[in-house]
């Protein structure tokens, strides 16, 4: 059985983080060739997600890659490292996952618009920003407001190793 990133590729889609930094020693030449957009601000490098080089949860420039891709381990695959989680409850659970992120895309990108690959953290900003949920039916509202706390809960739950609730590349936060 092959690692359960394969069947995950959450952390480079969009769903856990929104940007991910760069170091300085990183060639980013295949990551700009691969179409990633990336940023310098005040505190370093970093690039938008979902990343570019992502092909069907697979890393198109895996030898390559940056090295906070390199050395990010989620929660769940430090437990399924450890032996504390078999693959089969892991992949049960990024299945899980990617459930709801897909029924919250579903439900957002109508709402705010997505002209292109977005993070959902951003498209849950733009709803924020816009008071477009306000705009919503009870059911509509309620059942969008459920997604994303289910998506929440799972990610703080079985992927968030970062231990912060939301920053410029945290995970899906409040």
């Amino acid at each position: 059985m092959g690692s359960i990133c394969t069947e995950c590729g959450l952390c480079c889609d969009g769903t856990l983080f929104s940007w991910a930094s760069t170091h300085p020693s990183d060639d980013l030449a295949a990551l700009i060739g691969a179409g990633a957009l990336v940023v310098t601000d005040v505190s370093a490098e970093r690039f938008k997600q979902p990343c570019p080089a992502l092909e069907a949860q697979c890393c198109t420039i895996y030898d390559s890659r940056p090295t906070t891709c390199r050395e990010y381990r989620c929660k769940l695959l430090k437990r399924v490292e450890a032996g504390q989680t078999d693959k089969a409850t892991a992949r049960d659970i990024i299945a899980s996952v990617i459930d709801y992120r897909d029924r919250v895309r579903h439900l957002l990108e109508p709402l705010v618009g997505s002209p292109g690959p977005r993070a959902i953290l951003d498209l849950l900003e733009r709803m924020e920003r816009t008071g477009v949920a306000a705009s919503l039916g009870r059911e509509e509202r309620s059942s969008l407001m459920l997604n994303i706390a289910a998506l929440r809960l799972l990610i703080a739950t079985h992927l968030d190793s970062t231990n912060t609730v939301r920053n410029d590349q945290g995970p899906l936060g409040d």
